[in-house]
């Protein structure tokens, strides 16, 4: 990765567009539910597009790859919070969208979670899966509100955790045991 790229480029405005399309998310709620769902699909779709514009351009940096993370922590958690505005989940989803500053504060605590991590396609597979949980339910709680209330939509964010929770724990343990 090229760490001399002294331009924001283009990639890094994909990124804040994308951010920015995620903050605007929670102004659509509840009143707009759909848009705000179209929006968050948008973001998602920016997700897979902006670190290959990198690469492609040659703009790809230690700063890009560090935006894009926190653009992506900074999504999750505004999908986190939508589901608490739609009445999908109760305050424990706060976690899916905390995890990542959760991580950040942990590792003031101990250090060797500050260790780079190895790439994970298993990490990347949990990441984009959890994404798309929490953005099915913030849909589906915008076309099937009856469900939302019923409470059973609150599956798909609980399995989100789940596997996001094994993600987190798996690159703790091998951070923390590393010599």
């Amino acid at each position: 990765m090229d760490t001399t790229v002294t331009r924001f480029g283009l990639a890094n405005t994909v990124t804040s567009i994308r951010l920015l399309g995620g903050l605007m998310i929670l102004a659509l709620l509840p009143a707009h539910v759909l848009v705000a769902t179209a929006l968050a699909t948008l973001c998602l779709i920016l997700d897979g597009i902006d670190g290959r514009i990198a690469r492609a351009r040659g703009e790809a940096s230690r700063f890009g790859a560090w935006f894009d993370n926190e653009a992506d922590a900074a999504v999750t958690l505004v999908l986190s919070i939508s589901l608490i505005v739609l009445h999908v989940a109760g305050w424990w989803v706060l976690l899916i969208g905390a995890m990542r500053y959760l991580y950040l504060l942990a590792s003031l605590a101990l250090p060797k979670l500050r260790a780079p991590l190895l790439f994970s396609q298993a990490r990347r597979v949990v990441g984009l899966g959890q994404a798309i949980l929490l953005l099915a339910a913030v849909l589906a709680a915008g076309v099937f509100p009856r469900l939302a209330a019923s409470g059973w939509l609150a599956v798909l964010p609980a399995i989100g955790l789940i596997a996001l929770l094994w993600s987190f724990g798996r690159d703790a343990w091998q951070q923390l045991s590393a010599e």
